[in-house]
């Protein structure tokens, strides 16, 4: 199963990470390929996304769960298809008075007759998934200052 961690230092206190990452749309934006959300409530929400591995890509929407276990963050996220499924944990803790340090882990799992293939090739992609995703997490912080 295809799984990347990361742990990145942000530039802004925890009540500010924390309410960033809460944030279906911005944590969803985040996703490499995902083109909208589109908030259910706040613990549910679809999305939409172009997912590209290779030469391969396809339009997949994702249910997504959130579970808000400050300063844990918790998404589940199941393909429409059932094909590819996952799971994402984040927590948060301070690296100084003005600082948080943000760890993010994420597993996803291929089904169906392709599966070993899917996930080599999602497994080849993860460093890109978490550069950026970190990447993008920096940038929204940096914007809302």
């Amino acid at each position: 199963m295809p799984e990347t961690r990361r742990i990145i230092d942000l530039e802004a206190d925890m009540e500010k990470v924390w309410s960033t990452i809460c944030n279906p749309s911005i944590l969803g934006g985040c996703i490499p390929g995902c083109e909208r959300v589109e908030e259910i409530n706040e613990f549910e929400s679809k999305w939409f996304t172009k997912m590209r591995v290779g030469v391969i890509s396809k339009h997949t929407d994702f249910s997504v769960h959130l579970e808000k276990l400050k300063p844990h963050l918790i998404f589940t996220f199941n393909s429409q298809d059932g094909m590819i499924r996952g799971r994402g944990e984040v927590s948060i803790a301070p690296s100084d008075e003005h600082r948080t340090k943000l760890d993010f882990r994420v597993d996803i799992s291929a089904g169906g007759q392709f599966k070993w293939i899917v996930e080599q090739m999602i497994n080849n992609q993860m460093d890109r998934f978490s550069n950026e995703f970190s990447k993008c997490m920096m940038e929204k912080l940096q914007s809302s200052k």
